[in-house]
């Protein structure tokens, strides 16, 4: 028997002082109750101190489990699989119990060997290989009351974290390995891209790309800026590394993203032949106005230059869709633009340039803006310092409003539940010193609302929410 915390078994000196009080107590027991009850308290405490100190009982087993662990990354290709399948044919199991791991960045259990080579390793993810995700699959396979061993069939690398070994070793998990060899396929890909994180507007940079071919061939490789290729050129691998250079030059973007891609004439895997980086041009500072009026810009446009700032004017309908069109500008001023002439993932997308990325945003007042231009509970509004809820304003007069709504048959679905949103949406926009009813109608009318205080804007809510559509 083993004792997983013996620490516990102190608590057995509990005893003493439940026999001192058995022993002084004035309970009226007669017989052999006094004695049985002692018994029965003292069984119940050691029981419960026993059960604390976790004990187990060792015994020997004959029974064996062996699962067999079989790489199916794409640097490895089927040598993993041959190598098992060898195996196989040799390998004396001594009536062991035995299943199959199939593994890259994931893992799947076959029971057979033969499951194992009709599945698609595709669904593994083979970009990867993650050896401490298997081990610790294989771990958790186990059954209890095993002798456990696992047979890996494996290259080695390992694209994911440190396989907890010691875990296996106190889990008593006997690791065996079966180094497997790469297959002599061509490969080339691309390791990495390098270049200055900041340059100067119209200052020359070296984009740097180490690129790695499994043996001599040649290749084309291209350098794309912001999506568009700008160079091009043959070159002839060498089998290990080859470093590859372009020279470019910083222009109006604020934003430059260089990829660098390779077309090798002989290769097995075309996902890796690509890789980029980012570089931030720091000239002059850009700005991009959203105008209703865009002739008027040139009076602003004048006052920035002399500034050297640089001005872009676009109407609404201009505004970024993309973050890679908004970091080109230091800040957006939207002069008079309404919140209908953008799209709420336009506005999310402003929100992002603002709060994520440190843009700046300044909006200019007028009859389209702020509040008049429903802004209100906009992710726009959050990014204001000031709210757009003009109800709020203590000089706005006392106003009473009606809302009459058709609520017959052919107003059922979408279209009554728009009358409804708008309803409480023009509820919303009340202050407390107005008055609002809501009426019903099909052929009669239903008063919905009374005319009362504004105020009650969770009970007016409620209300014009209940109302149903019927009648004629």
């Amino acid at each position: 028997m083993e004792i997983l915390r013996p620490e516990c078994l102190w608590l057995l000196l509990l005893l003493l002082p439940i026999w001192w009080w058995h022993k002084h107590s004035l309970a009226p027991l007669q017989g052999w109750r006094k004695p049985a009850a002692l018994i029965a308290r003292s069984l119940v405490i050691v029981v419960a101190i026993l059960a604390l100190s976790e004990p187990r009982w060792m015994a020997t087993t004959k029974k064996q489990e062996v699962l067999l662990l079989v790489d199916q990354s794409a640097s490895v290709g089927n040598s993993a699989l041959e190598s098992a399948a060898a195996f196989l044919k040799t390998a004396d199991f001594g009536g062991a119990e035995t299943a199959w791991i199939g593994f890259a960045d994931k893992g799947r259990i076959f029971t057979k060997f033969e499951d194992l080579e009709k599945s698609d390793p595709g669904l593994l993810e083979r970009a990867g290989t993650r050896l401490d995700g298997v081990l610790g699959l294989a771990s958790a396979a186990f059954r209890p009351g095993r002798v456990k061993s696992l047979v890996l069939f494996s290259d080695g690398v390992n694209t994911g974290g440190e396989p907890a070994l010691q875990s296996l070793k106190d889990a008593g998990i006997r690791l065996h390995v079966v180094p497997t060899k790469r297959p002599d396929d061509p490969e080339v890909l691309v390791r990495s891209v390098t270049a200055p994180v900041s340059v100067r507007k119209d200052e020359p940079l070296r984009i740097e790309a180490s690129v790695r071919s499994s043996r001599a061939t040649s290749s084309k490789v291209s350098l794309f800026r912001n999506g568009i290729r700008i160079f091009s050129r043959n070159i002839d691998l060498k089998t290990g590394d080859n470093e590859v250079s372009f020279e470019d030059r910083a222009g109006n973007e604020k934003l430059l993203h260089y990829e660098v891609l390779v077309e090798p004439k002989e290769d097995t895997i075309a996902e890796n032949n690509q890789a980029g980086t980012a570089v931030l041009s720091q000239g002059p500072s850009r700005v991009l106005l959203l105008t209703d009026k865009p002739e008027s810009a040139r009076y602003l446009e004048w006052a920035l230059r002399q500034e050297g700032v640089e001005l872009s004017v676009r109407p609404a309908q201009g505004a970024p869709t993309k973050m890679d069109d908004l970091q080109n500008f230091d800040a957006l001023i939207m002069d008079n633009i309404p919140a209908s002439d953008l799209t709420r993932e336009q506005m999310d997308l402003l929100h992002t340039y603002v709060r994520d990325f440190g843009g700046g945003l300044l909006m200019l007042g007028g009859d389209q803006a702020y509040g008049l231009g429903g802004y209100f509970r906009t992710p726009v509004e959050e990014l204001l310092p000031v709210s757009c809820d003009f109800a709020k304003e203590e000089e706005a007069p006392s106003l009473a409003l009606a809302l009459v709504i058709d609520r017959s048959g052919s107003m059922s679905g979408e279209k009554l539940e728009l009358a409804k949103a708008a309803a409480k949406a023009s509820a919303d926009l009340l202050g407390p010193k107005d008055y609002i009813s809501v009426v019903a109608f099909d052929s009669e009318a239903y008063p919905v609302v009374p005319i009362q205080s504004a105020s009650n804007a969770a009970g007016i809510a409620a209300e014009i929410a209940s109302i149903t559509e019927g009648g004629g």
